[in-house]
């Protein structure tokens, strides 16, 4: 049992370090334009997991009971909102692809948002955000937030007793 976890976790700081120099390549296949960016943001993100990592490997070699330390939670959220970074990316291309306007400058072809493009980019912003914030809830263990007297459910409850007022503008804003 040891020895696969020690190669799981060999094999996810592998996979890290070579996501940390294919950040590039990746961003480009996705973004055209406000690439470094997005490259800066995925490298951040991934050295803070790594950083995680070895700072989670250093514990085990203590013989540290790690399993619900502060490195493997921060490890965990950074995951999380590093896959949903990278989701929200690919997805938004492909909106970009589909719903968006080819256009040629300099004899290369870039798609271009529109209003429907990023009407879908916004649905799928808001939906991610929302299955990140259940997972970092979650990882953390905040489950108290998602009880009816919790932060979350006063919110939902406030904005459910007020839709009728804020939903219509919304709505006609939109279309």
């Amino acid at each position: 049992m040891e020895d696969f976890e020690l190669i799981t976790q060999g094999l996810v700081l592998f996979l890290n370090i070579i996501l940390f120099f294919l950040a590039k390549p990746i961003v480009e296949i996705f973004e055209q334009e406000n690439a470094e960016v997005k490259i800066a943001i995925f490298r951040i993100m991934n050295g803070l997991f790594f950083l995680g990592h070895v700072a989670l490997l250093v514990l085990k070699s203590f013989q540290v009971n790690y399993a619900d330390t502060f490195f493997v939670k921060a490890g965990q959220s950074l995951l999380g909102l590093y896959s949903f970074t990278f989701l929200f990316n690919l997805i938004s291309y492909f909106f970009r692809k589909k719903f968006g306007v080819l256009k040629e400058t300099d004899g290369s072809s870039i798609y271009v948002d529109t209003y429907s493009s990023r009407v879908f980019e916004i649905v799928l912003i808001i939906v991610l955000l929302g299955f990140s914030l259940f997972f970092l809830i979650h990882v953390w263990e905040l489950k108290s937030t998602l009880e009816p007297t919790g932060v979350i459910g006063v919110c939902i409850g406030f904005l459910a007793l007020t839709n009728s007022i804020w939903a219509p503008d919304l709505y006609f804003g939109l279309t």
